[in-house]
């Protein structure tokens, strides 16, 4: 989702800046990747988790989904990084 401006203008929302993030480890690692949809579905896992973690609060649903995110990024990264 982006925010626009009353003047047009693309503002920086969560999303926006996390797929920036993504897209410059990508160009990091030499990967081609979709940095938008990475963003999208990290932030769809944690407000997933967040609902889940409010129906029980002692299973830390959020942060799981964080952690997966993390490793399947590393690997993402470390694939895409190798490939010609």
């Amino acid at each position: 989702m982006v925010d626009i401006t009353d003047d047009g203008k693309v503002r920086p929302g969560p999303c926006n800046t996390l797929a920036e993030l993504i897209r410059a480890a990508a160009s990091h690692h030499g990967a081609e990747l979709d940095a938008g949809s990475l963003a999208d579905g990290l932030l769809a896992a944690i407000e997933g988790g967040l609902l889940l973690d409010r129906a029980k609060p002692t299973n830390p649903s959020a942060v799981a989904a964080v952690t997966h995110f993390a490793r399947y990024l590393e690997l993402t990264l470390r694939q895409g990084g190798d490939q010609p």
